[in-house]
């Protein structure tokens, strides 16, 4: 990890190619995984050199870094920032579709599905899309982990994208787990699928979504 902000303006993971390499090789030779590299608080030079190694995915946000990690208080905390321009996904994107490479991007809010679908339009991003919506991270990305946010993330996944969750709320986790697969029963025993905007209709004042989201906040 960067201990101080560098002079291209940011501070951020470093990879140690090797390292990766000797346990992307040892993880092979005993089974025949799907890998995903993650590490997206990484530079792009290292993530582009990574794919050398042929993961079937690699994290990428498309939004900004601002992360802030402080679990023991024995120790400094640790941060992240870096911006992450829209050239910069596009050359990410154009050298994972190169090194046949899946990317999976990363949503703090609502501005990575923005870019999201602007990498798409240009040809560099192929259906179905890979994302995972981040809640409770600390930093100024957050977005808190309650249902409020959930919804409101899940009105703007655009089409042909697939979506999961990464939760960092050790008391609220499970229960927003919880919470999104009874309300995606309710909505599936309807015959109707968690609202996004693809369909650009929201159904989140039914009665069922209403008393689930209600029995969360108590």
């Amino acid at each position: 990890m960067d201990t101080e902000i560098q002079p291209d303006g940011r501070m951020m993971s470093r990879i140690k190619f090797d390292g990766w390499r000797d346990l992307t090789e040892r993880i092979r030779d005993e089974v025949d995984a799907v890998i995903q590299f993650g590490i997206a608080s990484s530079r792009i030079q290292e993530k582009i050199e990574l794919m050398s190694l042929q993961p079937e995915m690699m994290s990428y946000c498309f939004n900004v870094h601002d992360e802030y990690f402080h679990s023991d208080e024995s120790h400094p905390p640790v941060e992240i920032y870096a911006i992450h321009p829209r050239d910069e996904l596009a050359e990410f994107s154009k050298a994972a579709l190169e090194h046949g490479v899946k990317p999976e991007v990363e949503t703090f809010y609502t501005g990575a599905l923005w870019n999201l679908d602007f990498i798409r339009k240009q040809g560099l991003l192929e259906d179905p899309i890979w994302t995972t919506l981040f809640l409770g991270w600390p930093g100024g990305a957050w977005t808190p982990a309650d249902p409020d946010s959930l919804l409101h993330l899940l009105r703007y996944v655009p089409e042909d994208v697939n979506w999961n969750m990464s939760i960092l709320d050790p008391v609220r986790q499970w229960r927003l787990v919880r919470w999104r697969s009874v309300s995606a029963a309710t909505f599936a025993s309807a015959g109707r699928t968690i609202p996004t905007c693809r369909t650009g209709r929201w159904p989140g004042t039914s009665p069922n979504w209403s008393k689930s989201w209600s029995r969360w906040r108590s």
